[in-house]
């Protein structure tokens, strides 16, 4: 069913987004960063306002704690030819870092982290303050949690009021919401894209979304393989869980494969009130739970258009929801690439908007 799986493509190179280095430009070889080092100091001395800091190819340790910041005008780069962060053979060890764009755009790119996270809290905390954007492209976390953990990918917090884009990255095995951005919808309401990404057998929910005026493009959400346990012992595979109430939410061309598992997409009862669109959406299911469901009656609020329903389980959705069934129905799109190039033409989204990704 794959077109590539993590162990044959974890040496495809990855491409940088951005143009050559100039003014406010450092690279971390010509600062002495070698294969092996903690690259936590390099980051530290060299990620500040107004420098683009390129990484060049290897495996490096690393800690987090000299990713935190917050930035002005900012972008971190990994060598087309790969770029690994090692987190601690421990894998209780936390690697917390907060990285907050504060004014123009930030980005941090083609970085693949290695390692399993643990029961104590590990993710990356990423946002924006109002009126600038925090990129998130080719970032890759495919070892997952240990079982009974609470630990997630990216999380936007609150006090998010910007931009979050995020583009072609990789979750795979977590215990606990791989891209848990929804929190935004109870403070500062920044928007978030999440476009070309893949979520793989992630427990709980692999995307928690919905503040007002985000857009999931282009993705793909697997469930075949029991997750790992969060830290109360249980388990739900889900795809999409839209449990906050942002207004004017879109849901698009994305691909749902699920052997097992609860819902590929739940409109939750926090959601009420929030509205949307779900459209030209392919979903193969064979689970029990319903194909989209809802927890209280969204016609009105949200719409579905084009929803394509395969597989032998559960395809129920929302009666008012436009649906493609039988010999008419597209299934899913399972093939993928992980570890690929991002932006300046090398990787094309699937629908393409220039308001979401400038590479």
């Amino acid at each position: 069913m794959r077109g590539l799986g993590v162990a044959a493509t974890a040496a495809v190179g990855t491409a940088s987004v951005g143009g050559a280095l100039g003014a406010g430009s450092v690279d971390l070889g010509a600062e002495g960063l070698r294969p092996g080092d903690l690259i936590d100091p390099y980051l530290a001395d060299s990620f500040t306002d107004d420098t683009d800091v390129r990484i060049p190819a290897g495996e490096y340790d690393y800690t987090g704690e000299g990713l935190s910041g917050e930035y002005r005008n900012a972008s971190l780069v990994g060598s087309s030819d790969g770029v690994t962060f090692t987190r601690p053979d421990d894998p209780e060890v936390e690697v917390r870092p907060d990285v907050v764009a504060t004014e123009g755009t930030v980005r941090v790119e083609n970085i693949t982290i290695r390692g399993k996270r643990g029961e104590a809290q590990s993710r990356w905390r990423v946002g924006a303050e109002d009126g600038a954007t925090m990129s998130i492209g080719n970032v890759n976390v495919p070892d997952g949690t240990v079982d009974g953990s609470d630990s997630t990918g990216l999380y936007a917090g609150s006090d998010h009021a910007g931009t979050l884009r995020c583009r072609g990255c990789y979750f795979e095995g977590l215990g606990n919401v791989a891209m848990y951005v929804s929190d935004p919808f109870g403070g500062g309401d920044g928007k978030v894209v999440v476009e070309n990404c893949v979520f793989r057998n992630v427990n709980s929910s692999m995307l928690r979304f919905a503040p007002s005026d985000s857009v999931v493009r282009g993705c793909y959400f697997e469930g075949t393989e029991e997750p790992p346990a969060d830290h109360t012992g249980g388990t739900t595979l889900r795809g999409i869980k839209v449990d906050d109430a942002g207004t004017g939410a879109l849901i698009e061309d994305c691909d749902f494969y699920f052997t097992r598992g609860t819902n590929p997409i739940r409109l939750h009862r926090r959601g009420e009130g929030g509205s949307g669109t779900i459209r030209n959406v392919r979903i193969y299911n064979d689970g029990d739970g319903e194909a989209i469901s809802q927890d209280w009656d969204t016609e009105g609020d949200w719409r579905g258009e084009n929803i394509h329903l395969t597989g032998n389980g559960n395809l129920e959705v929302p009666d008012h929801f436009g649906t493609v069934t039988g010999d008419r129905a597209e299934q899913p799109t399972t093939d993928y690439s992980i570890w690929t190039p991002v932006g300046d033409g090398v990787a094309t989204p699937k629908a393409a908007d220039t308001d979401v990704f400038h590479g």
